[in-house]
């Protein structure tokens, strides 16, 4: 009867330590779509995207920053005011999609003033041209980086914020740079060019 027992508790044993062993190695992944749960989604007929539901966005938007007769009209999607709360982020922050119109190759000097040219990512097959810009100015920081698709379409960040040293100590924080950067990443990885508008 004891020799039963044990060679039930050892079989059980086994039996435990392969079911561990499967979900060890089973990867469970979250599918992509989870990852926007409750986000808002945005389309035209050239892309799409999506992105939080407490960020604004306008489609009257206008990057004016390159001077007369160089504006580039697109839409932007703006931080809610909450992530600037006591912050020395500023609420004119923002991800914008913005568009050349009548041109077929753009590259960051298209979009920006004095880039400074990144390596050049490949994502699902498309070459994106990628370049930064920083600018300082009576104790304001601008900060863009610019993604440059085919057909003249570009994502931009565009980050403003103050000097932290000219606060009195105590009163206003340093705000989340790596927060900030993942929720715009997030939203550029939604962003999606119509096949059929990219192919023109």
């Amino acid at each position: 009867m004891k020799k039963k027992v044990f060679l039930i508790l050892i079989l059980a044993v086994v039996i435990v330590l392969v079911v561990v062993l499967v979900r060890r190695d089973k990867k469970v992944e979250a599918p992509k779509d989870a990852l926007y749960l409750n986000w808002n989604s945005y389309e035209t007929e050239q892309y799409s995207l999506q992105y939080p539901k407490d960020f604004s966005f306008s489609e009257e938007y206008h990057y004016q920053a390159l001077g007369p007769g160089k504006g580039i009209t697109g839409i932007a999607f703006t931080i809610p005011v909450i992530l600037t709360k006591n912050t020395n982020l500023s609420k004119d922050t923002k991800l914008s999609i913005e568009t050349i119109p009548n041109k077929e190759d753009c590259t960051p000097a298209d979009f920006l003033s004095a880039p400074t040219v990144k390596e050049p990512l490949t994502e699902n097959g498309i070459q994106i041209l990628v370049a930064e810009q920083s600018e300082g100015a009576a104790g304001n920081r601008y900060d863009e980086t610019v993604y440059v698709y085919p057909k003249c379409v570009a994502v931009r960040y565009f980050i403003h914020s103050t000097n932290i040293g000219n606060y009195t100590p105590g009163t206003v924080q340093e705000f989340d740079r790596a927060a900030l950067l993942q929720a715009f990443t997030l939203i550029r990885a939604s962003f999606q060019i119509h096949e059929k508008e990219a192919a023109i």
